[in-house]
């Protein structure tokens, strides 16, 4: 069933040209502007994916998509309203103009290219096997992973031969709760969620044991930031935006903030 998404409102169009409106030529900050206004951009992360973007103890949205987002803005001199959503929904989102970027780990595939543009590559795309059996003894698996995402379609490519049966889901936390609940024999993970996983123990303490790296499901396209198609100025500004955070070490730091190892 195809997704129906509200049209841009007047409002949301009218935040657009009041962003392109405050452009200005200044090649480090393009949203620099002279006025106290700033203007506003709406960013989409990806609901319950832990270490990226998920509610702590007290309700506050926080991981590194999050803190990224607000670099990012930070950089551009905006402010960023962010709001949370799922992955089967977010390109469409982004690309109808709900959102003007997404900082959610995407990995630029060829359906996506279609519908948004992305920015330079943000962190590499690294997935993992995680069951109680290893690949080569998954025959007959259920096998869960978020729906949309290269995780379920790699899935569903290996698993024509290995008669897998496929569990899509709206969330990471999902995939691990269908194994925690005994609905799926395995999951299929991007890498900053098996990170959180491995911490958090609860599918090891359930005999998940085995982890195994499936490289980048989608070769030499490492995630990246989508946006909005309307806007090429804004994706100029973000990759502006992106140089600079990297340049002057700041990326780094959110990464040692959020993982255990480097991502980027």
């Amino acid at each position: 069933m195809a997704l129906r998404l509200p049209a841009l409102s007047l409002m949301g169009g009218l935040r657009h040209v009041l962003v392109a409106t405050m452009l200005c030529t200044s090649a480090a900050t393009p949203y620099a502007q002279s006025s106290s206004a700033q203007p506003v951009l709406k960013v989409l992360v990806l609901k319950d994916s832990p270490s990226m973007s998920y509610r702590d103890d007290k309700g506050a949205l926080v991981g590194f998509n999050v803190d990224l987002a607000h670099g990012l803005c930070e950089q551009m001199k905006a402010r960023c309203e962010i709001e949370e959503t799922l992955l089967s929904t977010v390109i469409d989102q982004v690309a109808q103009g709900y959102a003007d970027f997404s900082t959610a780990a995407l990995a630029p595939t060829d359906e996506r290219l279609k519908k948004v543009r992305f920015t330079e590559a943000v962190s590499n795309s690294v997935s993992y096997w995680f069951s109680r059996r290893s690949l080569a003894e998954s025959k007959k698996f259920r096998v869960a992973a978020v729906a949309g995402s290269a995780q379920q379609q790699w899935a569903e490519r290996t698993g024509r031969d290995l008669e897998w049966a496929l569990l899509p889901v709206k969330t990471n936390a999902d995939v691990s709760q269908a194994m925690l609940e005994g609905r799926a024999d395995a999951g299929v993970f991007p890498f900053a969620s098996t990170l959180s996983l491995v911490h958090e123990g609860k599918l090891g303490r359930a005999g998940f044991s085995v982890l195994e790296p499936l490289g980048g499901l989608t070769p030499g396209r490492n995630t990246a930031i989508a946006v909005d198609p309307s806007q090429p100025k804004l994706l100029e500004s973000l990759n502006q935006a992106l140089r600079a955070l990297k340049s002057s070490g700041r990326l780094e730091e959110l990464n040692s903030k959020h993982f255990p190892m480097r991502m980027l």
